[in-house]
């Protein structure tokens, strides 16, 4: 490979919920540019054929396809462990999963339904780089964030998703500074 193929040649990104959609078409790009793509998946069964075949027409290896819900623990440390053990690395982190409750009248504002959309929606990113470090004893280089223009306008039925992206993005402001010594680079891409 040369000029931009090479990019990321020899490279591991992750990319949560990047078997379709925003996730996808990001892993497409990484795989363009030479990088090992490891693309997890949660709601329903991934098209594993169809996503490996649209990674490597892209020019990429095949991805590592692995299920894991980004709001539990215990699946975000077994993931980790097999990258680890199949990979070696991550270099660069897109948390792209996201998921909170859609709100149709005041009967769904419970602190239930809150606090899990800020567990699925604003926590992810940080409980991954969290096990990140501690499986691997370094961060990935490159972090990013997907969010949305939620904290900023009105969108019906978008109150806790909005609440959560607000919550992400206030905590990578703080995380940048938190990472600056570690040679860390994290920014939040709205969509």
């Amino acid at each position: 490979m040369t000029g931009t193929a090479s990019l990321f040649a020899g490279r591991v990104a992750l990319i949560t919920g990047g078997t379709r959609g925003i996730g996808l078409a990001t892993a497409e790009v990484f795989a363009r540019h030479g990088a090992q793509t490891v693309l997890t998946y949660k709601w329903g069964t991934a098209d594993e054929d169809g996503v490996t075949a649209r990674i490597v027409a892209a020019g990429g290896p095949a991805p590592l396809l692995l299920q894991a819900d980004v709001s539990i623990e215990a699946d975000t440390k077994a993931l980790l462990q097999t990258v680890k053990e199949r990979v070696g690395r991550i270099d660069a982190f897109i948390s792209n999963a996201s998921m909170a409750l859609i709100v149709k009248g005041m009967e769904d504002y419970t602190e239930r339904g809150f606090l899990k959309s800020l567990r699925s929606g604003a926590w992810p990113t940080f409980g991954y780089l969290t096990a990140m470090k501690e499986a691997f004893g370094v961060y990935p280089r490159h972090v990013v964030i997907m969010s949305s223009d939620g904290p900023d306008r009105f969108t019906p039925a978008y109150d806790f998703v909005a609440a959560s992206k607000a919550v992400a993005e206030t905590l990578t402001r703080y995380l940048a500074y938190r990472l600056r010594d570690e040679g860390v680079r994290i920014n939040v891409l709205r969509s």
